[in-house]
């Protein structure tokens, strides 16, 4: 009974400090023993007692099927049986259950003869049979019953909150529209007023060069102030938005990725598929999300063309056609940062783009990839491609090079939505 172990958070908890255990109470999620399976081993009462009164569940089953009570009287810890019985410990785990087709446990009448056979200390087993399990029942009823109320009061104060950051949001996103609005008319205004000071020295009206030159700054001003005004009004509501998408992925249970990956993964990945992840799951293009922009930086250095949606240059129709038909001719990957625009947003853009330097083209490139097959990747070499650059002459490009055509999405937004990232192999990039 080794409670020197937990010796430190016994002083911590004499001392009335509220110790932060709660992440690690019931090690949700993995079969992995509890703190208070942990606790109960031990037979350090004080902390069983202490991680029954923060909610940990004294049924939790960790390795090789044991709950905490069943730890407990492997070792004889006594002192830790009765506060783990009165919380809800059901002994009816301590012996093996019949399970439905779906594997959930379908628990068999109790009987107190049960116990004989148990391999436990005689004081133990005595504890044991002077236990009522008919309160056993009564508390999981009431703790079940207590469980979904709490649910349902969650649940509701999720959407209230959800309420309020989305009225917020739209709050910010009016006041920003309208500093967008004062931005442009303060423009226009300076505009207007250098116009009035050249018409004015044409006509050689040069007594008024001085108040024009005055209005002019005061124009000036007036754009830096507005700027300035719609920069903030900008921050503010990137914030909120920020906030209530953090919102939707908490009560959603978290962002599920299709693979995490190591910067030093990421090109076997996302360019080379080793192990044919993607392929596996039936997945043509991924999508690599990388909210510090490490994994871009370290792929900008590999053998990738990369084009951004935010430049202008890139996104010209006459520049995507060459972009697409140059990876293809010569076999290189073709990456496309998204910036970290939200991905519908992003997506759209790019769509858009992509349907102005030729139709479908959106759907060949990032939805299907057909844009490898010669009958779609010729419709985009005209006369004037031809003309302007041979190595992009019909007849020079190859199987042996256009099967090597990858096209990879990046991202930068933090917590992009599922349902956008579900025809895309997403890979999430740590650091």
């Amino acid at each position: 009974n080794d409670v020197n172990a937990f010796r430190k958070i016994l002083e911590d908890v004499k001392d009335g400090i509220d110790v932060p255990i709660d992440p690690v109470l019931n090690a949700a999620g993995t079969k992995q023993d509890s703190f208070l399976g942990e606790a109960a081993c031990g037979d350090a009462l004080e902390v069983v007692q202490y991680c029954l009164s923060k909610g940990a569940d004294p049924n939790w089953v960790g390795q090789n099927n044991r709950t905490p009570i069943h730890r407990a009287i492997l070792v004889g810890a006594s002192s830790v049986l009765k506060p783990l019985l009165e919380a809800g410990a059901d002994l009816r785990l301590l012996f093996p259950q019949p399970r439905n087709a779906d594997g959930a446990i379908e628990f068999r009448e109790w009987d107190p003869a049960d116990l004989d056979g148990l391999d436990a200390d005689e004081d133990v087993v005595k504890i044991l049979k002077s236990w009522d399990f008919s309160r056993t029942l009564q508390i999981l009823s009431a703790s079940s019953d207590a469980k979904l109320k709490s649910e349902a009061a969650k649940s509701e104060a999720d959407k209230q909150t959800a309420a309020n950051f989305q009225s917020a949001t739209l709050s910010l996103k009016e006041a920003y529209d309208a500093s967008v609005v004062e931005y442009k008319a303060a423009i226009a205004l300076r505009e207007e007023r250098i116009k009035e000071y050249d018409r004015a020295k044409c006509e050689g009206r040069l007594q008024v060069l001085d108040v024009a030159e005055g209005l002019i700054k005061q124009a000036e001003a007036k754009v830096e102030e507005t700027k300035a005004k719609m920069s903030g009004c900008e921050a503010k509501l990137k914030a909120s938005e920020a906030k209530q998408r953090q919102h939707q992925v908490t009560m959603q249970g978290g962002i599920r990725y299709d693979m995490e990956v190591s910067i030093a993964q990421l090109e076997d990945v996302l360019i080379s598929d080793i192990g044919g992840h993607m392929a596996a799951k039936g997945k043509k293009v991924p999508l690599a999300i990388d909210p510090t922009s490490n994994g871009l930086t370290f792929l900008t250095y590999r053998n990738v063309l990369l084009i951004d949606i935010a430049n202008s240059h890139h996104m010209h129709s006459k520049q995507i056609k060459l972009n697409v038909l140059g990876c293809l001719r010569f076999g290189k990957p073709l990456l496309i940062n998204l910036r970290d625009k939200p991905l519908d947003e992003a997506l759209g853009i790019l769509k858009a783009r992509c349907e102005a330097c030729y139709p479908n083209l959106y759907q060949w490139l990032v939805v299907d990839k057909s844009i490898k097959d010669p009958q779609q990747y010729e419709k985009l070499i005209d006369d004037e491609v031809e003309a302007e650059n041979a190595e992009l002459n019909r007849k020079r490009f190859t199987p042996v090079f256009t099967e090597k055509f990858v096209v990879a999405l990046t991202s930068q937004q933090a917590l992009p939505d599922e349902t956008v990232m579900a025809p895309f192999y997403s890979v999430l990039v740590t650091s």
